[in-house]
């Protein structure tokens, strides 16, 4: 019987080293045996079963294999992902929740992770569109559109850059920028519920927003839905109110206690001016 592989660059080794050889290549086996059933080489073994794991893009099982207990980024096994999409032996399928999960603890290196896999697939759309969310979360907005025009050119109907594009508008104030890019995006993805809501705030349908988002959205996160279309409708005193109901309904974390607290300071802010007498 042939020792060979029926493919890849092991098939001149003999049996056992040919199953290594299939393991470091990411392929699935060796014509032989099954590459699984490697009990000669427990590492290689251990290897291939990882790289099997990861094969199937499960956001929950990437992050049980990044996150320690203390809800630390693994920078070890973060580098052992890395350098496994970048050289193409997992999918790119795993590409965007892998750096959607590292930049939840480390945003900086998941920054460095994109670039670096742009450097090797740079018109990879998904990518793009990722890079240019990592930018729109560190405030440069101009930045993210860069990567998001990017993204269209290669694919003119993608989805996430076009809603990008329509945010970062409204978190800059650039209302009638947002209109034009909100209308322009749900007429391809009229599906989009929230955006559309948006829109109904921005050009005087804000009872058609509140009505659907009380219909729709449950307690308390309608709270926080009211709070931010009536900030687009420019009624900060309800936009107030919701959000402190939202904080009364809901027993929160730090860090989304803090968010909200963060766009009811904004929205006074906007109040107080909105509203100061000249001269104070």
């Amino acid at each position: 019987m042939s020792n060979k592989c029926s493919r890849g660059p092991g098939r001149r080794l003999g049996r056992r080293m040919c199953r290594a050889a299939v393991v470091a290549v990411g392929l699935s086996g060796c014509a032989a045996q099954p590459v699984y059933d490697n009990s000669g080489y427990p590492v290689s073994r251990s290897a291939y079963q990882t790289v099997a794991w990861l094969r199937q893009p499960d956001a929950e099982r990437l992050r049980a294999m990044l996150v320690r207990d203390d809800q630390t980024i693994d920078v070890a096994r973060a580098d052992w992902v890395f350098a496994r999409l970048i050289t193409g032996v997992l999918p790119a399928a795993l590409q965007v929740s892998f750096l959607t999960q590292v930049a939840e603890f480390d945003l900086d290196r998941a920054r460095d992770y994109a670039d670096r896999l742009l450097q090797r697939y740079p018109e990879a759309v998904p990518l793009l569109n990722q890079r240019g969310w990592l930018a729109a979360r560190q405030g440069e907005y101009d930045v993210a559109e860069g990567y998001w025009r990017l993204a269209l050119v290669h694919d003119a109907g993608s989805r996430r850059a076009l809603a990008g594009m329509a945010d970062v508008a409204l978190w800059q104030g650039q209302n009638e920028i947002a209109i034009q890019r909100l209308r322009t995006y749900l007429s391809l993805f009229p599906d989009d519920v929230r955006r559309t809501r948006r829109l109904q705030a921005l050009t005087g349908q804000i009872v058609a927003a509140v009505t659907d988002a009380i219909k729709t959205l449950g307690v308390p996160a309608v709270f926080q839905e009211l709070g931010e279309l009536y900030t687009l409708a420019g009624d900060y005193d309800a936009a107030v109110a919701a959000y402190e109901l939202f904080l009364a309904a809901r027993a929160m974390g730090d860090g989304q206690r803090h968010g909200v607290m963060s766009a009811m300071a904004a929205v006074r802010g906007v109040q107080d001016d909105r509203f100061r007498k000249p001269g104070e």
